[in-house]
This record gives C-alpha cells, sequence and structure tokens, in this order.
C-alpha cells in the first residue's frame, strides 16, 4: 500500500500483479459484507460553464448476487471540480482472493487518462479498468471453531480406532 486516507486505502492498481485490497467487514440487514473503498485522483481543468461525469462501474466476482455490476457517478463542474473522489462498494466476505474490476470513464472527454505504469505506460486512453482481487486475511471466529471442532472429532475418532485395535 502507498498510502492511507481517512477511511481508505491507497494502492498501485496500475501494478502488473493485481492487488488484493481487503475491505472492511460490514453488517447490513444481518448480513456480512467487506467494504471496499478506493480514491480516484482527478487532474485537468474544465472550461468555464462546463460539466462532465465521472462514471465508475465496479465488476463482483461471479456468483455475487443481488448484482454482477454497480455503476456509480459523480457530476461536477469548473467551479466543483475535486482533486480526488471516494467512491466504494460492497463485496461478500471472501478467505480465497476473488478477481474484480473497477472501470474509471470521464463520460463527456477523451482521452481520459495517460497511463502511467506497466507495459502501456504513456498511452492515453478513454477509460482504465483496474483488476484488483478482494479478500479477507481470516475466517471469523465462529468458522475457526467449527474447523477446530471437526480436526478434534477426526483426532478423537482415530484415537478410538487405534485404542480399539
Amino acid at each position: 500500500m502507498e498510502g492511507t486516507g481517512d477511511n481508505y486505502h491507497t494502492v498501485d492498481l496500475f501494478a502488473l500483479t493485481p492487488p488484493v485490497l481487503q475491505g472492511e467487514v460490514i453488517t447490513t440487514h444481518d448480513v456480512r459484507r467487506a467494504a471496499v473503498v478506493v480514491g480516484v485522483p482527478i487532474f485537468g481543468t474544465l472550461q468555464p460553464g462546463e460539466t462532465d461525469t465521472l462514471r465508475v462501474t465496479w465488476g463482483h466476482p461471479a456468483g455475487d448476487r443481488p448484482f454482477t455490476f454497480l455503476v456509480q457517478e459523480l457530476t461536477f463542474s469548473a467551479t466543483d471540480m475535486p482533486d480526488e473522489v471516494i467512491f466504494g462498494s460492497d463485496y461478500p466476505i471472501l478467505y480465497h482472493p476473488k478477481l474484480a474490476t473497477m472501470k474509471v470513464d470521464l463520460l463527456r472527454s477523451a482521452p481520459d487518462f495517460l497511463i502511467p505504469a506497466g507495459p502501456r505506460a504513456g498511452q492515453l486512453v478513454d477509460s482504465w479498468t483496474y483488476s484488483f482481487s478482494v479478500a479477507q486475511p481470516a475466517p471469523e471466529p465462529a468458522s475457526m471453531v467449527l474447523l477446530g471442532s471437526g480436526a478434534a472429532a477426526i483426532f478423537a475418532a482415530r484415537r478410538r480406532r487405534r485404542a480399539s485395535n
């Protein structure tokens, strides 16, 4: 990780190896999810009276319901153009990294981005799709208890078998 904001992390999403992002565990309507929050820096200027819309499309891991894609948009003008926009999405609690994506696009301009690193460094593109994985570092305590109980039962069964032989 390169830096930390108040409630989010800044990572190099242009890295050759997609980073693994760990979301903050949240509970909504009795469902535990991992909230991933990303800061998108914005450079450039708009002419007075112009507006543009930043669209962020989150691609969730296959099988994540209720949606596969989540689209978030922010429209701004020359007078209220931010330096950075904070976007977020939530994912199921995953203990093994699952590939996800985030596409960033300014709708009224092209090209939007100069790729800063990697094999396409220096290229201008209209939008950019970041690849990353989402995973939590360790299972919840209840899962660990269940796993430990299963291992203890197997150990006890083997011990009884050996004792009876």
